[in-house]
């Protein structure tokens, strides 16, 4: 058998990218987890989805889900809702909404109400900022 004579372009190029957007003592070959799935339980957790489901709750005027450090879980599954003019949510009314439409590993296990939602100047929702303002579970 012969082996190609044709260089390996796509392990160069590859190593060159690592050496680039790598910082020092990162493992190149471990990708870093998006931020938007979180992992609560052992299982994966796409906040879109549950944020859907609480934009469907009667009184919610927008929401954002996020994951915060939990002993247990891992990540805890945080909702933060803005509540429509002259609604009154409570967190615990809305867990008991949510729980027949979503696992268990799903379901958040805070729930905050806020007056409205930190952004960017571009509109999207700065789930960062929420993430070090609500911090652990």
């Amino acid at each position: 058998m012969t082996r190609s004579s044709k260089p390996n372009t796509t392990r160069s190029l590859r190593t060159a990218r690592r050496c680039e957007t790598c910082p020092p003592g990162c493992d190149p070959r471990m990708p870093a987890k998006t931020r938007e799935e979180l992992t609560s339980d052992g299982y994966n957790v796409y906040p879109k989805k549950v944020e859907m489901l609480l934009d469907e709750l009667p009184g919610v005027e927008e929401s954002a889900v996020i994951g915060v450090p939990h002993p247990d879980f891992g990540e805890a599954v945080v909702a933060v809702i803005v509540p429509r003019k002259g609604a009154a949510l409570a967190e615990q009314e809305v867990i008991a909404q949510l729980n027949n439409r979503l696992a268990n590993y799903k379901l958040p296990k805070r729930v905050h109400v806020v007056a409205e939602l930190p952004r960017k100047f571009m509109g999207k929702v700065q789930k960062n900022v929420l993430r070090d303002t609500f911090g652990p579970a």
